[in-house]
């Protein structure tokens, strides 16, 4: 009987992703999938239950971390700083001093010319690739190219507006000032 395949296909039907990584599968929990995860089981009123009973026993540390991860608040998934340009996803990335800028990371420099090509074709010149943390290579546009583009102005802004709220809500007082300058500097509304 194989129990590693039943355990995998479990994993594919509660929407886990599969990743290629050059002949190693690897399956990845994100912590949201996680916190779903357990909201669905804890969504069972016995096996809520006895977790609950089982927890105040005084070594139920995993039952009581289970009733902790339920009652988590997760963060929306990856992707609400990213935009799409021509077909690619691009994260809106802002630094400490204002400068806002798009890119799109590879860790294959053919992928990166790819999306480099893509771009250029699209009408957006300004692109340009570099290398960044040492094993990346990044296809970036700065807040001169998009301004360039009313477009992604647009988009951008409604990327920035949804990080200042969030940068609001969590009190960081420096990141605040970070978006506040990007979203002047591209006359943000």
């Amino acid at each position: 009987m194989n129990c590693g395949g039943s355990i995998i296909e479990r994993l594919r039907s509660l929407g886990f992703r599969e990743r290629d990584r050059r002949h190693n599968v690897t399956y990845m929990i994100w912590a949201s999938r996680a916190v779903d995860l357990i909201r669905k089981m804890l969504g069972d009123s016995l096996i809520k239950a006895l977790i609950e009973d089982l927890s105040a026993l005084p070594d139920a540390d995993k039952l009581r971390r289970l009733i902790t991860l339920a009652n988590m608040r997760v963060k929306p998934p990856l992707g609400r700083s990213s935009i799409e340009v021509a077909g690619i996803k691009m994260h809106v990335h802002v630094c400490n001093n204002g400068f806002v800028e798009l890119m799109a990371s590879r860790y294959d420099y053919n992928d990166a010319v790819e999306v480099l090509t893509r771009l250029k074709n699209a009408g957006y010149e300004e692109v340009k690739l570099g290398r960044r943390g040492g094993d990346r290579y990044v296809v970036y546009m700065g807040i001169k190219a998009i301004r360039k583009h009313p477009e992604l102005v647009t988009k951008v802004c409604e990327v920035l507006r949804r990080m200042l709220e969030e940068t609001v809500n969590e009190g960081k007082e420096r990141r605040m000032k970070a978006i506040t300058k990007a979203m002047t500097s591209l006359g943000c509304q």
